[in-house]
């Protein structure tokens, strides 16, 4: 074991498994394993967040994690990627979770990735911490569209350093059919082509999302409707060329290219902001499940 550095523990409200593309890590080990830490306790109550729930999280049955437990539970588990979950979870946790890449990476050869999600409400020293404590990844929760969230040029402002600092980087965005909703995906989509861009369709607007993820797609960005359920907008392309570089379908996930980090199309040549695991998996798991 390594040095202590989550100290006596952490509260969690779960813990679970899950396919990476079922928690939004669609260019992070394509196929990959997820254990998923979710922190209690949110910053600010939205209407439209996957947390609006848990923004008070005293009511709510919660366990103390310890660096016991995850020694225990991590090699059986045998995840590929470690994602710290929740409404802020930094924020939440401060060192304690800047702890978690090196007690993962130094303890479990399984673990190659730590990720953490985020609404944008960490400050510009957390995001710059969190890389050099070993982070590489990062899901944005983006909620403009329909939430006007305190200091929103800041908000704006981390999703920029972030998209600059992390190798990758997946945002989550939401759709009804909303005209402004639209012109911000579609400006998302531009401005961090590199990125996986989530469409969450709300309000029966899952149509809507679809067509306007198809449009996006045709300029060769990698944008996602959720929840599809045709498989046909769910590969991975390249951004130059357009061929499919991760393929997607009920069965599992097939990987067209090699390496890590900046892959390179075998197609085209173009370099791509992906990262591939080269998991042994041959099936994806269908669905999460709670084991802690």
């Amino acid at each position: 074991m390594p040095t202590s550095v989550i100290g006596e523990g952490f509260k969690i409200l779960y813990a679970s498994m899950a396919a990476a593309e079922d928690l939004y890590l669609y260019h992070l080990c394509p196929g990959g394993a997820v254990l998923r830490l979710v922190i209690p306790g949110s910053p600010w109550r939205c209407r439209v967040c996957r947390w609006s729930s848990i923004v008070d999280a005293d009511p709510l049955e919660q366990r103390v994690l310890t660096e016991r437990e995850l020694a225990a539970r991590l090699p059986l588990l045998s995840p590929e990627i470690l994602l710290l979950d929740g409404p802020e979870p930094l924020a939440q946790l401060r060192d304690k979770g800047l702890g978690l890449p090196t007690l993962a990476m130094k303890s479990w050869r399984s673990v190659k990735y730590v990720a953490f999600s985020t609404m944008g409400f960490i400050s510009r020293e957390v995001i710059e911490e969190a890389y050099a404590a070993g982070f590489r990844a990062v899901v944005f929760e983006y909620t403009p569209p329909y939430e006007i969230p305190p200091g929103f040029d800041r908000v704006v402002e981390r999703l920029r350093r972030i998209y600059d600092v992390f190798p990758i980087l997946e945002i989550i965005t939401y759709y009804d059919g909303d005209k402004r909703a639209k012109t911000t995906i579609s400006s998302l989509a531009a401005e961090y082509p590199e990125a996986a861009l989530h469409i969450v369709a709300l309000n029966g607007a899952s149509d809507a999302a679809y067509s306007l993820a198809e449009k996006l797609r045709e300029k060769h960005l990698n944008v996602y409707p959720h929840p599809e359920e045709s498989y046909t907008l769910l590969n991975t392309t390249c951004t130059s060329c357009g061929r499919v570089l991760v393929e997607r379908r009920p069965w599992g996930v097939k990987v067209n290219v090699k390496g890590e980090g900046l892959v390179v199309c075998p197609y085209c040549g173009a370099q791509q902001r992906l990262i591939v695991c080269n998991t042994r998996r041959v099936r994806s798991m269908h669905r999460e499940v709670i084991v802690w």
